[in-house]
């Protein structure tokens, strides 16, 4: 297991993890450079033989990737609670699909899920994240929120060794980012104003930036569940609050145990040290979530996605030559 409160253990984990998949997210890039980029459809080395030479592109990537695109942004996600056995209900199940519902239309997710696709379709990788915000400036509570993660495939990396195609068998993550240089010394003004030098978070970024990181990893931990007499299960933290209002109601503690599980912890860092202490969340998954597309582990237990541009790419450019 890693250790999370070595700084130097931590950062030689994501230099190793980005060497191991840096080619695959090249190949990611190029994929996007090649619909998004002007004359991106030529390749480079016939592009600058031609010079002085028409050199017209006859784009017949882009209506395929937009007629899968405007096929999935029709489909519909959303979704679906159903009770599945031992204590579910099927007024449980109604309950959480509209919370779950109530999420994604404050969070406008319909439109954060079809970017996210599209950017999917094109190179193979996308992704948000959910977060927790106050939901009013002068209120202690907090609402659930899906959020998009701008510039994805350049700032997001994922434990090594997790195989599932959504990574929830990932124990750690990393998001990293630039942010304006004030920003980061008003945040940490003890902070040495170093950049992460393990990843180019975007190739034109300015002086006046800061490259960080935030860790995102899961320790293991012991939660005490409570059964009720209605079938309804509680975790202890929660149902000592409420104890008393549920005996009022005939409702009494029928069993209680200890189950195995998971509390995720924030740490921000630069390209020197740790910026602040850890930070519990009350995630028990990483709330980062990727989308990959042709997702698959090859021989060498490394992943392996891609987009529908890959395989148009030659083509393209036999038609532009």
């Amino acid at each position: 297991m890693l250790d999370y409160s070595d700084y130097s253990t931590m950062i030689n984990e994501l230099e190793d993890t980005q060497s191991d998949e840096q080619p695959l997210r090249e190949q990611s890039r190029e994929q996007h450079e090649f619909v998004e980029k002007k004359d991106g459809m030529w390749d480079p080395d016939v592009w600058r033989k031609m010079s002085g030479r028409p050199r017209m592109t006859y784009d017949q990537t882009t209506p395929i990737r937009n007629q899968v695109a405007g096929e999935l942004e029709q489909a519909d996600f959303d979704i679906k609670v159903r009770p599945a056995g031992g204590d579910a209900t099927k007024e449980l199940a109604k309950l959480r699909d509209g919370i779950i519902r109530n999420i994604e239309n404050m969070s406008n997710a319909v439109e954060i899920f079809n970017h996210a696709s599209r950017a999917n379709i094109t190179a193979g990788i996308d992704g948000c994240r959910v977060v927790t915000e106050f939901v009013e400036s002068d209120s202690f509570d907090k609402d659930l929120l899906i959020v998009p993660l701008t510039n994805f495939l350049n700032r997001v990396w994922y434990d090594r060794t997790s195989e599932k195609q959504d990574r929830s068998d990932a124990d750690f993550c990393w998001d990293i980012q630039s942010i304006p240089k004030h920003e980061y010394d008003k945040q940490w003004p003890k902070g040495s104003g170093t950049s992460v030098s393990t990843v180019q978070v975007r190739s034109d970024r300015r002086l006046d930036e800061v490259v960080i990181g935030e860790f995102l990893y899961k320790k293991p931990v012991d939660i005490e569940i409570v059964q009720m007499s209605d079938g309804k299960v509680y975790m202890a933290d929660k149902y000592e609050p409420v104890k008393d209002e549920l005996e009022a109601q005939g409702i009494t503690e029928t069993d209680r145990r200890t189950r195995k599980g998971h509390l995720v912890y924030s740490r921000m860092f630069d390209g020197s040290d740790w910026l602040e202490d850890e930070v519990d969340t009350i995630f028990e998954w990483l709330p980062i979530v990727p989308i990959y597309g042709n997702f698959r582990i090859d021989e060498d237990n490394k992943p392996v996605y891609y987009g529908i541009v890959r395989n148009l790419m030659d083509p393209q450019r036999a038609v532009n030559y």
